[in-house]
């Protein structure tokens, strides 16, 4: 059984007006502008 990802789980986030990444909850703002940040894009594969 998969287990159901948690809205407070850290993300790979992205703030494409100032090129920087960072990593926490999807609600984290940008640590430079405080906009709001973007899920990244990579697929990740985990063997089950």
């Amino acid at each position: 059984m998969a287990a159901a990802a948690r809205p407070d789980a850290a993300h790979s986030l992205r703030c494409e007006r100032c090129d920087v990444t960072w990593r926490g909850p999807s609600s984290a703002p940008c640590w430079c502008c405080g906009a709001p940040g973007r899920i990244r894009g990579e697929v990740r594969i985990f063997a089950d």
